[in-house]
């Protein structure tokens, strides 16, 4: 007998690290369509997108990361995208204590153009909002996104990351 390995919490998506601003531009646009196509998977059972002009990223909990992933790759394969294989190849992958660790990178600015970058944790918070207004979050999910959003506090007050209200915008005037 073969056991398969149950994967709880997962992210996928793709960012500014492997994906231009034209492809990430198209997937902000198409998110809505994308996240209802992820969230119709039977393998799927929460969902929480952020979808930024950085990055799009899905934070799913489901019972098995095979069918969870393929959910995933079938939305971006039906969405009217430009290039949907590009994309597809430009995807990462975190399953588990990985998908935790990326997102409080994210929350807290470390995985943005300018690291620090102020604006980040109000899309992560937007995203969490989103979700629980489409009934699309889980207690996992929302523990997770809550843990998040509380570090990235912690971190923008007790560092001088988030003491400079960094911005691409302000990076750049100075």
């Amino acid at each position: 007998m073969v056991t398969i390995e149950t994967v709880t919490l997962l992210a996928v998506g793709v960012s500014h690290h492997h994906l231009g601003s034209d492809h990430l531009a198209e997937l902000e646009l198409l998110a809505p369509t994308i996240t209802r196509a992820i969230e119709a998977s039977a393998a799927i059972e929460g969902l929480v997108v952020v979808a930024t002009c950085n990055r799009f990223e899905a934070y799913l909990d489901a019972a098995a990361f095979h069918p969870a992933v393929n959910a995933v790759v079938a939305a971006l394969r039906e969405a009217p995208l430009a290039d949907p294989q590009a994309v597809i190849e430009a995807l990462d992958v975190h399953p588990g204590e990985s998908a935790v660790e990326h997102l409080f990178s994210v929350a807290c600015g470390l995985e943005s153009m300018v690291v620090g970058e102020a604006q980040v944790v109000g899309q992560v918070r937007q995203a969490l909002a989103e979700a629980g207004d489409a009934k699309r979050i889980t207690p996992a999910l929302h523990r997770l996104f809550q843990d998040a959003l509380a570090t990235a506090k912690t971190v923008a007050s007790s560092t001088d990351l988030g003491g400079h209200g960094r911005s691409i915008a302000s990076v750049g005037l100075d």
